[in-house]
């Protein structure tokens, strides 16, 4: 079986997706959508700004499967691949969910968010971890709060950034917090220490930190979370589908407003008072964190690469059967 797919090389959620695909999957053509933002590694094969037809064709030459991550750039890419006897696989994200592109022959879904949503063919594989760069470490005390605030592109504060830093003045205990993000902040508390910068390992943005706090509003694949609990990080985030189906319910924090948000497809998005995530963060700062931390350990053994790998192989091999 030879097989293609369409990556990102940049520092983003689909820059280390790509990235993890084609470590651990040995893609044997790679074309590299390149983007203005920072490259932190570099594929063999063609790199454009713009997905052509000839690209796709050029791609799909002598290739059976042909898997793209999130879009396949080009309106054209799952007819010329059909043409061409290829076989293509969409690993989507559910918000940016676009069909004016055509159906692939399997949708692959990373997560069970709003799975029932998407039409036949489908199958759900959770997008794996790797726990190689990201060991576990038993965590025990509430010293440090991690968050990663991204480059906050994102709509609606997806990440919950802006919450957590109303939140964060009216956290009575006496903990730090240790924020991740590319671009400046507005804080003044003794407290927080913001790490203004672009890492080119993704997973050294988890060095520092006790637990990853991730008031996160909305969306299904959610890198960051995996990442944390590789590391044993006990997690606190929204009571909310997804990760309230895995995470630990003393952890979750209730929600206070629901809205609706359309990206390309229409979505909830949740609020967390300010007020309720500094009680929740002042509530795990005392408890005892080692059960949290290997349950962490736990979730991330049942979605690593280790563990999924042979999962998305059989998938590779049998959708070209």
């Amino acid at each position: 079986m030879i097989k293609g797919i369409i990556a990102r090389d940049d520092i983003t959620g689909l820059g280390i997706q790509s990235y993890e695909l084609i470590k651990h999957l040995n893609f044997d053509k790679i074309l590299t959508v390149k983007s203005n933002l920072e490259t932190f590694t570099e594929y063999e094969g063609k790199k454009v700004k713009n997905v052509t037809d000839r690209d796709i064709k050029d791609l799909c030459k002598d290739i059976d499967l042909l898997f793209c991550v999130e879009t396949p750039y080009n309106k054209n890419t799952y007819s010329i691949a059909k043409t061409l006897g290829v076989k293509t696989i969409l690993q989507y994200n559910y918000e940016w969910l676009d069909y004016s592109f055509g159906y692939p022959d399997l949708f692959l879904s990373p997560t069970i968010w709003n799975y029932n949503n998407v039409p036949d063919k489908k199958k759900y594989i959770p997008f794996p971890v790797n726990r190689d760069n990201l060991p576990f470490k038993l965590r025990r005390k509430a010293n440090v709060f991690l968050h990663n605030a991204g480059d906050l592109k994102a709509g609606y504060d997806r990440n919950g950034t802006e919450i957590l830093l109303k939140a964060i003045p009216l956290v009575k205990s006496d903990v730090k917090f240790v924020i991740n993000s590319q671009k400046k902040l507005k804080i003044n508390d003794s407290r927080v220490k913001v790490n203004v910068n672009t890492v080119k390992n993704y997973y050294e943005l988890f060095n520092e930190g006790d637990v990853f706090l991730f008031p996160r509003r909305y969306g299904g694949l959610c890198l960051p979370l995996l990442e944390a609990l590789s590391c044993g990080m006990p997690i606190i985030m929204p009571d909310i589908s997804p990760q309230n189906r895995f995470l630990p319910k003393k952890l979750l924090v209730e929600t206070s407003k629901k809205s609706r948000l359309y990206i390309n497809q229409e979505i909830d998005i949740f609020n967390i008072a300010p007020e309720v995530l500094a009680e929740k963060i002042d509530e795990v700062s005392k408890m005892d964190l080692n059960r949290y931390s290997k349950s962490s350990d736990s979730v991330a053994t049942c979605w690593s690469w280790k563990t999924l790998k042979s999962k998305y192989e059989e998938l590779l091999t049998t959708i070209i059967s």
